[in-house]
């Protein structure tokens, strides 16, 4: 794989390799760390500012004052999901060690958060089921693995 060059990883000794997959909130690099240990993964969870929300057509805060709680409470969501993950100590669920808060301001005072967590590596499931035969067995263990990773994050 080649290293993708646009971004860096805000640790230092790690590297990004590739391309980003796009998750819910943000992209997820595969990234290595220089002495050759295990990769992992780096989720970036973006809270964009004032400019990108309305070219992404997005509701705009009635304030100034709206928008940085907005801002705020969307970063507040990031880490206290990080927080949740260090919290559950499960093989069911993905395991993170590290965080990295990054805020941005432009020329016109606008304000942007990028929250970067570092996380256990693993492949997506529709990754997983390509090109395999999934049947019966496999389905009630996918199932019952997901059922005991809400358990654990209850």
């Amino acid at each position: 794989m080649s290293t993708h060059t646009d971004m860096e990883a805000p640790w230092t000794g790690w590297s990004i390799v590739g391309e980003p997959e796009r998750g819910a909130y943000g992209g997820v690099y595969e990234i290595r760390p220089e002495d050759g240990g295990p990769h992992r993964a780096m989720k970036i969870v973006e809270v964009p500012n004032r400019l990108a929300m309305h070219e992404a057509n997005e509701p705009m805060p009635k304030s100034r004052e709206e928008l940085e709680r907005n801002w705020k409470d969307a970063r507040e969501r990031a880490l206290a999901e990080y927080d949740r993950m260090r919290e559950v100590r499960d093989r069911h669920v993905v395991e993170s060690d590290a965080v990295y808060y990054d805020v941005h301001k432009d020329g016109d005072g606008n304000f942007s958060y990028r929250v970067f967590i570092r996380m256990e590596l693993l492949t997506p499931l529709p990754q997983w089921v390509r090109g395999r035969v999934v049947g019966p067995s496999d389905a009630a263990r996918i199932g019952r693995d997901i059922a005991k990773a809400l358990e654990a994050c209850e």
